[in-house]
């Protein structure tokens, strides 16, 4: 009976090299991509554009993302050391290794007391951040590659079946001049490029907080269809007798402004007409102030670590409107 059982629960979770791919943690993520966005304030309802540009895409949480995910749910740290942006770019503020600590019961020497033990991240570290590039020569939009379980990093060099493919990070801004206060606000992970002298902006903030909705999705008894989405409320959700499909789903609103990469293909690739981008990724970090100038309104963020990847067909950068990307990540 018990290895019955403990054989369903490896059946379920997957085995390296069995054929059985490993899940995510939750049921899937859907990522829309296009032109004008429409914020949903129901509850239960979700967010859409007016035009997408192409069906929806599903990301990849590689290692990276799935270890921040286990060390903040269990309080342990991974056995495998993932790369921060600061340690392979120099973007954004160096790594602080300072955690506070917090109290468990266990190994005390006094009656009564119990043991500090180091936390594994600060309060603020959250994915908040996204970032974009090129993998390959990103000259065509052909073919949507499969991102590997083990990618770290936009900047990288990726196996396929055609061969390696070179990633680059893109910087949303790259200037001489100070953003104004409104850009400083969304505009992160700061880099000034040694050739030019410009300071390249390589992460950007969501356009808003995320949203979590639950939703129950209703259908009609007789054909199955879906018919209606109706908001869950604790009125409702703990009726073990209902048996519509239940979702739950968090939704970030993400945007690449119209004046977003152009000044890196204009100043540094001399190749205004070019920009372009194949690749999205979003980034855990948290906010620091460390060091800041007195000068400067904010700082910067540190830690920071890719936590999913995305890639996409390649989407030039050249028209004059903001392009709007909707991510949700759904749990059922």
């Amino acid at each position: 009976m018990n290895k019955a059982r403990m054989k369903t629960l490896n059946d379920s979770l997957g085995k390296i090299g069995d054929g059985i791919s490993f899940g995510q943690p939750w049921a899937e993520t859907e990522i829309l991509c296009g032109y004008g966005y429409h914020h949903s304030n129901d509850p239960f309802a979700l967010s859409y554009l007016e035009e997408e540009i192409f069906e929806p895409l599903h990301n990849t949480v590689p290692v990276s993302g799935v270890q921040t995910l286990l060390e903040l749910a269990f309080g342990v740290s991974g056995n495998i050391t993932i790369p921060t942006l600061y340690t392979a770019h120099g973007i954004g503020l160096p790594d602080d290794p300072t955690v506070p600590t917090y109290l468990v019961p266990e190994n005390s020497d006094t009656l009564g007391s119990a043991t500090p033990r180091p936390a594994i991240y600060q309060p603020g570290h959250l994915v908040q951040l996204f970032g974009i590039g090129i993998t390959g020569p990103g000259e065509n939009n052909v073919s949507v590659r499969k991102v590997g379980y083990r990618e770290t990093d936009i900047e990288m060099q990726v196996i396929t079946k055609d061969g390696p493919l070179d990633g680059i990070m893109l910087p949303f801004r790259f200037t001489e001049s100070e953003l104004d206060p409104n850009e400083r606000q969304k505009y992160f992970g700061k880099k000034v490029d040694s050739e030019t002298g410009k300071t390249g902006y390589y992460l950007k903030r969501f356009e808003s907080l995320p949203e979590i909705k639950h939703i129950w999705r209703s259908k009609d008894i007789q054909s199955g269809s879906h018919v209606s989405d109706v908001e869950a409320t604790n009125d409702t959700i703990w009726d073990q007798t209902r048996d519509d499909a239940f979702e739950s789903v968090v939704e970030m609103h993400i945007e690449i402004s119209e004046s977003d990469v152009k000044e890196y293909f204009t100043y540094k690739m001399d190749q205004p007409e070019a920009a372009r981008f194949n690749t999205l990724a979003l980034y855990t970090g948290r906010y620091s102030e460390a060091g800041k100038p007195a000068d400067q309104q904010y700082g910067d963020y540190t830690n920071v670590r890719l936590f999913s990847k995305l890639a996409i067909p390649t989407e030039p950068v050249s028209l004059s409107k903001d392009l709007q990307f909707i991510y949700r990540i759904y749990g059922s």
